[in-house]
């Protein structure tokens, strides 16, 4: 499938089949063939899914445990975490405050 994104931005109208688009799509078939063994894909895509899934029970078994750093008391207000509003962060001391 091929789409004029600025034309047309909900994807209504397939350019593919059309012969004035026809060498793009050769052209773009030709790189794919050469990058991919689109008769491995398939058994590769489910490969990865497999061990995706299989990860993501792994991870839901047990205490579930925050991904981001915490550093050691005396050095945590030099971090900045996701959800600190930035004049607090500036009040902190990680960067200069200046109100106005």
């Amino acid at each position: 499938m091929m789409f004029d994104l600025i034309a047309d931005p909900l994807e209504l109208t397939n350019l593919a089949p059309s012969g004035e688009h026809r060498d793009i799509l050769a052209e773009l078939t030709s790189i794919i063939e050469a990058r991919y063994d689109l008769d491995e894909l398939p058994g590769q895509v489910v490969a990865s899914q497999r061990t995706r899934r299989f990860i993501d029970n792994a991870l839901a078994q047990g205490k579930p445990q925050p991904w981001d750093f915490r550093a050691q008391p005396q050095t945590d207000p030099w971090f900045v975490r996701r959800g600190d509003a930035f004049p607090d962060v500036e009040r902190r001391g990680y960067l200069k405050y200046d109100p106005e």
